[in-house]
Protein backbone atom coordinates (compact mmCIF):
# COMPACT_ATOMS: atom_id res chain seq x y z
CA UNK A 1 0.00 0.00 0.00
CA UNK A 2 1.47 4.01 -0.78
CA UNK A 3 0.61 6.52 1.45
CA UNK A 4 -0.33 10.21 1.28
CA UNK A 5 1.98 12.47 2.89
CA UNK A 6 -0.09 15.80 4.36
CA UNK A 7 1.40 18.83 3.23
CA UNK A 8 1.78 22.00 5.20
CA UNK A 9 0.23 25.69 3.22
CA UNK A 10 3.57 27.11 0.94
CA UNK A 11 4.37 30.23 1.83
CA UNK A 12 3.69 31.76 -1.14
CA UNK A 13 2.10 30.88 -4.69
CA UNK A 14 5.11 31.66 -6.33
CA UNK A 15 6.90 29.34 -4.43
CA UNK A 16 4.74 26.18 -5.06
CA UNK A 17 5.15 26.55 -8.67
CA UNK A 18 8.68 26.10 -8.16
CA UNK A 19 11.14 23.04 -10.10
CA UNK A 20 12.24 20.44 -8.59
CA UNK A 21 13.83 17.25 -9.58
CA UNK A 22 12.48 15.83 -13.12
CA UNK A 23 11.71 12.53 -11.28
CA UNK A 24 8.07 11.65 -10.81
CA UNK A 25 7.78 9.62 -7.66
CA UNK A 26 6.09 7.00 -5.69
CA UNK A 27 6.35 6.30 -1.86
CA UNK A 28 6.23 2.92 -0.35
CA UNK A 29 6.60 1.29 2.45
CA UNK A 30 10.42 0.59 1.77
CA UNK A 31 10.83 4.05 0.90
CA UNK A 32 13.61 6.75 2.58
CA UNK A 33 13.45 9.14 0.12
CA UNK A 34 13.35 13.18 1.06
CA UNK A 35 12.15 15.13 -2.02
CA UNK A 36 13.27 18.31 -2.76
CA UNK A 37 11.55 21.32 -4.15
CA UNK A 38 13.32 24.50 -4.96
CA UNK A 39 12.41 28.31 -5.84
CA UNK A 40 14.21 31.94 -6.20
CA UNK A 41 12.68 35.83 -6.75
CA UNK A 42 13.48 38.68 -5.87
CA UNK A 43 11.75 40.86 -3.56
CA UNK A 44 10.68 44.30 -2.34
CA UNK A 45 9.03 45.04 1.50
CA UNK A 46 6.20 47.14 1.92
CA UNK A 47 6.69 48.02 5.68
CA UNK A 48 3.01 50.23 5.75
CA UNK A 49 1.08 47.48 4.62
CA UNK A 50 3.34 44.71 5.91
CA UNK A 51 3.85 43.09 2.75
CA UNK A 52 6.63 40.82 1.25
CA UNK A 53 5.87 41.26 -2.41
CA UNK A 54 7.56 38.94 -4.42
CA UNK A 55 8.75 38.15 -8.20
CA UNK A 56 9.94 35.18 -9.55
CA UNK A 57 12.88 34.68 -11.39
CA UNK A 58 11.40 32.16 -14.23
CA UNK A 59 8.75 31.77 -15.90
CA UNK A 60 6.09 29.30 -15.17
CA UNK A 61 3.47 27.31 -17.28
CA UNK A 62 0.00 26.23 -15.54
CA UNK A 63 -3.78 25.93 -16.13
CA UNK A 64 -5.61 29.39 -16.12
CA UNK A 65 -8.93 28.94 -15.49
CA UNK A 66 -11.14 32.48 -16.47
CA UNK A 67 -14.56 32.19 -16.13
CA UNK A 68 -15.75 28.77 -17.63
CA UNK A 69 -12.42 28.47 -20.19
CA UNK A 70 -9.76 26.65 -19.26
CA UNK A 71 -6.31 27.28 -20.83
CA UNK A 72 -2.71 26.20 -20.92
CA UNK A 73 -0.47 29.29 -20.49
CA UNK A 74 3.02 30.41 -19.35
CA UNK A 75 2.89 33.08 -16.75
CA UNK A 76 6.13 35.80 -16.96
CA UNK A 77 7.51 36.84 -13.80
CA UNK A 78 5.56 40.12 -14.62
CA UNK A 79 2.40 37.96 -14.49
CA UNK A 80 3.19 36.23 -11.66
CA UNK A 81 3.82 38.46 -9.09
CA UNK A 82 2.73 37.90 -5.20
CA UNK A 83 2.60 39.81 -2.19
CA UNK A 84 2.80 38.14 0.85
CA UNK A 85 1.14 39.40 5.01
CA UNK A 86 3.71 38.81 7.26
CA UNK A 87 4.07 39.58 11.12
CA UNK A 88 7.73 40.15 12.53
CA UNK A 89 8.29 40.35 16.30
CA UNK A 90 11.96 39.43 17.38
CA UNK A 91 13.45 36.27 15.71
CA UNK A 92 10.22 35.28 14.89
CA UNK A 93 8.38 35.32 11.28
CA UNK A 94 4.86 34.48 10.51
CA UNK A 95 3.57 34.25 6.80
CA UNK A 96 0.31 34.17 5.47
CA UNK A 97 0.06 33.15 1.87
CA UNK A 98 -2.94 34.39 0.00
CA UNK A 99 -3.86 37.03 2.58
CA UNK A 100 -4.91 33.87 4.69
CA UNK A 101 -5.55 33.72 8.02
CA UNK A 102 -3.40 30.80 8.96
CA UNK A 103 0.22 31.44 8.96
CA UNK A 104 3.50 29.62 8.88
CA UNK A 105 6.04 30.31 11.07
CA UNK A 106 9.45 30.77 10.92
CA UNK A 107 12.08 31.30 13.60
CA UNK A 108 15.78 32.57 12.74
CA UNK A 109 18.44 34.58 14.11
CA UNK A 110 18.06 37.76 13.02
CA UNK A 111 17.85 40.64 15.59
CA UNK A 112 14.53 41.66 14.37
CA UNK A 113 15.46 41.87 10.82
CA UNK A 114 13.24 40.29 7.79
CA UNK A 115 16.46 40.01 5.71
CA UNK A 116 18.25 36.76 6.72
CA UNK A 117 17.67 32.96 6.98
CA UNK A 118 14.75 31.53 8.36
CA UNK A 119 13.55 28.07 9.07
CA UNK A 120 10.19 26.68 9.06
CA UNK A 121 8.78 25.27 12.55
CA UNK A 122 6.53 23.09 11.79
CA UNK A 123 3.98 25.09 13.45
CA UNK A 124 1.10 27.83 12.15
CA UNK A 125 -1.21 30.57 13.79
CA UNK A 126 -4.41 31.52 12.85
CA UNK A 127 -4.60 35.37 13.83
CA UNK A 128 -8.05 35.22 14.15
CA UNK A 129 -8.72 33.18 17.27
CA UNK A 130 -5.04 33.86 18.19
CA UNK A 131 -4.19 29.63 18.05
CA UNK A 132 -1.19 28.07 17.12
CA UNK A 133 -0.82 24.41 16.35
CA UNK A 134 1.90 22.32 15.52
CA UNK A 135 1.28 19.45 13.36
CA UNK A 136 3.81 19.33 10.57
CA UNK A 137 6.54 16.93 11.05
CA UNK A 138 6.92 15.53 7.43
CA UNK A 139 8.26 18.64 5.76
CA UNK A 140 11.04 21.33 6.33
CA UNK A 141 11.67 24.58 5.00
CA UNK A 142 14.37 26.87 4.38
CA UNK A 143 13.98 30.47 3.85
CA UNK A 144 16.63 33.14 2.30
CA UNK A 145 15.76 36.65 2.15
CA UNK A 146 18.86 38.86 1.56
CA UNK A 147 19.65 41.76 -0.42
CA UNK A 148 16.71 41.35 -2.63
CA UNK A 149 16.62 38.18 -2.94
CA UNK A 150 14.83 35.53 -1.83
CA UNK A 151 14.86 31.03 -2.15
CA UNK A 152 12.94 28.63 -0.79
CA UNK A 153 13.99 25.05 -0.53
CA UNK A 154 11.19 22.74 0.57
CA UNK A 155 12.16 18.85 1.21
CA UNK A 156 9.43 16.03 2.14
CA UNK A 157 10.17 13.97 4.40
CA UNK A 158 8.90 10.80 3.30
CA UNK A 159 10.69 8.13 4.91
CA UNK A 160 9.50 10.18 8.50
CA UNK A 161 5.84 9.44 7.74
CA UNK A 162 6.26 6.13 6.60
CA UNK A 163 7.64 5.40 10.07
CA UNK A 164 4.62 6.78 11.70
CA UNK A 165 2.45 5.82 9.94
CA UNK A 166 3.27 2.55 10.50
CA UNK A 167 3.21 2.88 14.08
CA UNK A 168 0.20 4.89 14.28
CA UNK A 169 -2.49 3.28 11.16
CA UNK A 170 -5.31 4.89 9.75
CA UNK A 171 -7.80 4.22 12.33
CA UNK A 172 -6.28 6.91 14.26
CA UNK A 173 -6.68 9.44 12.07
CA UNK A 174 -8.78 12.95 12.06
CA UNK A 175 -11.79 11.12 10.09
CA UNK A 176 -12.38 8.31 12.47
CA UNK A 177 -13.97 10.71 15.21
CA UNK A 178 -16.28 12.52 12.98
CA UNK A 179 -17.41 8.90 11.65
CA UNK A 180 -18.05 7.96 15.41
CA UNK A 181 -19.89 11.12 15.60
CA UNK A 182 -22.08 10.35 12.79
CA UNK A 183 -22.91 6.38 13.50
CA UNK A 184 -23.81 7.49 16.89
CA UNK A 185 -25.98 9.96 15.95
CA UNK A 186 -24.29 13.17 17.23
CA UNK A 187 -24.31 14.96 14.06
CA UNK A 188 -26.76 14.77 10.72
CA UNK A 189 -24.49 17.24 8.49
CA UNK A 190 -21.41 14.85 7.24
CA UNK A 191 -19.63 15.81 4.25
CA UNK A 192 -16.42 13.86 5.19
CA UNK A 193 -12.97 15.10 4.04
CA UNK A 194 -11.47 11.91 2.57
CA UNK A 195 -8.13 13.62 3.19
CA UNK A 196 -8.26 14.03 6.46
CA UNK A 197 -7.79 9.99 6.68
CA UNK A 198 -4.10 10.73 6.63
CA UNK A 199 -4.10 13.34 9.59
CA UNK A 200 -2.50 10.85 12.16
CA UNK A 201 -0.76 12.30 15.19
CA UNK A 202 -1.15 12.27 18.81
CA UNK A 203 -4.14 15.18 18.86
CA UNK A 204 -6.24 12.91 16.86
CA UNK A 205 -5.51 10.02 18.52
CA UNK A 206 -6.76 11.62 21.48
CA UNK A 207 -10.10 13.00 20.17
CA UNK A 208 -11.11 9.61 19.11
CA UNK A 209 -10.31 8.21 22.50
CA UNK A 210 -12.71 11.38 23.77
CA UNK A 211 -15.12 10.23 20.95
CA UNK A 212 -15.49 6.81 21.94
CA UNK A 213 -16.09 7.23 25.50
CA UNK A 214 -18.55 9.46 24.63
CA UNK A 215 -20.55 7.76 22.64
CA UNK A 216 -20.09 4.51 24.24
CA UNK A 217 -18.37 2.80 21.36
CA UNK A 218 -17.06 -1.14 22.08
CA UNK A 219 -13.90 -1.58 20.18
CA UNK A 220 -14.04 -5.08 18.86
CA UNK A 221 -11.18 -5.44 16.58
CA UNK A 222 -8.45 -3.24 15.00
CA UNK A 223 -5.59 -2.98 13.13
CA UNK A 224 -3.96 -0.05 11.49
CA UNK A 225 -6.33 -0.42 8.28
CA UNK A 226 -9.26 -1.35 10.08
CA UNK A 227 -11.74 -1.86 12.58
CA UNK A 228 -14.77 -3.66 13.82
CA UNK A 229 -17.25 -1.79 16.83
CA UNK A 230 -20.37 -2.04 17.82
CA UNK A 231 -22.61 1.35 19.10
CA UNK A 232 -25.68 -0.07 21.02
CA UNK A 233 -26.88 -2.84 19.07
CA UNK A 234 -25.34 -1.98 16.10
CA UNK A 235 -21.65 -3.23 14.97
CA UNK A 236 -20.16 -1.42 11.95
CA UNK A 237 -16.70 -2.09 10.20
CA UNK A 238 -14.28 0.90 8.32
CA UNK A 239 -11.73 -0.78 6.54
CA UNK A 240 -9.19 1.63 4.34
CA UNK A 241 -8.84 -0.06 0.61
CA UNK A 242 -6.55 1.90 -0.77
CA UNK A 243 -4.28 5.04 -0.78
CA UNK A 244 -1.68 6.06 -3.33
CA UNK A 245 0.38 8.68 -3.70
CA UNK A 246 2.52 10.09 -6.39
CA UNK A 247 5.15 12.85 -6.19
CA UNK A 248 5.09 15.17 -9.15
CA UNK A 249 7.79 16.90 -10.45
CA UNK A 250 6.76 20.55 -9.58
CA UNK A 251 6.43 19.65 -5.96
CA UNK A 252 2.66 18.81 -6.19
CA UNK A 253 0.51 15.27 -4.61
CA UNK A 254 -1.59 13.53 -6.87
CA UNK A 255 -3.58 10.76 -4.73
CA UNK A 256 -5.79 8.15 -4.88
CA UNK A 257 -7.70 6.93 -1.70
CA UNK A 258 -11.01 4.18 -1.02
CA UNK A 259 -12.86 2.96 2.09
CA UNK A 260 -15.86 1.58 2.98
CA UNK A 261 -17.83 1.28 6.08
CA UNK A 262 -20.32 -1.65 6.29
CA UNK A 263 -23.16 -2.64 9.03
CA UNK A 264 -24.86 -5.71 7.70
CA UNK A 265 -25.79 -6.43 4.26
CA UNK A 266 -24.93 -2.34 3.77
CA UNK A 267 -21.63 -1.38 2.56
CA UNK A 268 -21.05 2.40 2.00
CA UNK A 269 -17.64 2.94 0.03
CA UNK A 270 -15.83 6.41 -0.14
CA UNK A 271 -13.29 7.16 -2.91
CA UNK A 272 -11.16 10.21 -3.16
CA UNK A 273 -8.90 11.32 -6.34
CA UNK A 274 -6.89 14.44 -6.66
CA UNK A 275 -4.76 14.77 -10.01
CA UNK A 276 -2.03 17.35 -10.23
CA UNK A 277 -2.89 19.81 -13.54
CA UNK A 278 -0.96 19.01 -16.59
CA UNK A 279 -1.54 20.54 -20.05
CA UNK A 280 -3.71 17.28 -20.74
CA UNK A 281 -5.78 17.66 -17.99
CA UNK A 282 -6.18 21.56 -18.73
CA UNK A 283 -9.33 20.66 -20.49
CA UNK A 284 -12.72 21.07 -18.45
CA UNK A 285 -16.45 20.88 -19.54
CA UNK A 286 -18.12 23.75 -18.04
CA UNK A 287 -21.20 22.62 -15.63
CA UNK A 288 -19.60 19.18 -14.88
CA UNK A 289 -15.92 19.01 -14.99
CA UNK A 290 -15.21 22.83 -13.59
CA UNK A 291 -17.26 21.70 -10.10
CA UNK A 292 -14.29 19.00 -9.95
CA UNK A 293 -11.58 21.74 -10.17
CA UNK A 294 -9.06 22.90 -6.92
CA UNK A 295 -7.98 25.81 -7.57
CA UNK A 296 -6.63 29.85 -6.17
CA UNK A 297 -6.48 32.72 -7.24
CA UNK A 298 -3.80 34.23 -9.74
CA UNK A 299 -0.86 36.48 -7.71
CA UNK A 300 -1.47 40.31 -7.56
CA UNK A 301 -1.66 41.08 -11.08
CA UNK A 302 -4.36 39.35 -12.00
CA UNK A 303 -6.20 39.27 -8.49
CA UNK A 304 -10.06 40.98 -8.54
CA UNK A 305 -10.80 39.10 -12.32
CA UNK A 306 -11.61 35.73 -12.82
CA UNK A 307 -8.72 34.39 -13.44
CA UNK A 308 -7.35 31.59 -11.36
CA UNK A 309 -4.34 29.16 -11.49
CA UNK A 310 -5.74 25.66 -11.52
CA UNK A 311 -3.95 23.49 -9.43
CA UNK A 312 -5.76 19.82 -8.76
CA UNK A 313 -8.43 17.96 -10.29
CA UNK A 314 -10.39 16.54 -7.62
CA UNK A 315 -13.25 14.12 -7.72
CA UNK A 316 -15.22 12.60 -4.80
CA UNK A 317 -18.46 10.66 -4.10
CA UNK A 318 -18.73 12.50 -0.91
CA UNK A 319 -22.81 13.43 -1.15
CA UNK A 320 -23.32 9.89 -2.20
CA UNK A 321 -21.05 8.32 0.75
CA UNK A 322 -22.83 10.61 3.15
CA UNK A 323 -26.32 9.59 2.28
CA UNK A 324 -25.18 5.96 2.51
CA UNK A 325 -23.61 6.20 6.08
CA UNK A 326 -27.60 8.07 7.15
CA UNK A 327 -29.02 5.26 5.65
CA UNK A 328 -27.21 2.42 7.54
CA UNK A 329 -27.55 4.08 10.93
CA UNK A 330 -31.45 4.39 10.42
CA UNK A 331 -31.54 0.57 9.75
Amino acid sequence: MKHLIPTAAAASALLLTACGDDNSSSASNDDETAYSVSASGTYTVDEAERLLIITPDDAVDACIRDGNDLSWKSLSPTDNVDSIEFELSGDTLVLYPNHTVHGNIYVGDNNGDIEGSWTYTGCDHDRNNQQTTCDDAYKTISLSISKGKIKMETESLFGKYLEDIEKAGYTNSLFMSTLYDVLAGQTDDFFPSFPSLLQINKETTKNNEAAIKDNNIKIIETSKTSQTFSIGEKTYTFKVNKVELNYEKNGLLSADLSLEVSSGSTTCTGSYTQKVVNKDLCKAKPETDLEKIRNGFLPDSKRGSQSRVVDFYTVSNAPEFNNCLKSIVLD
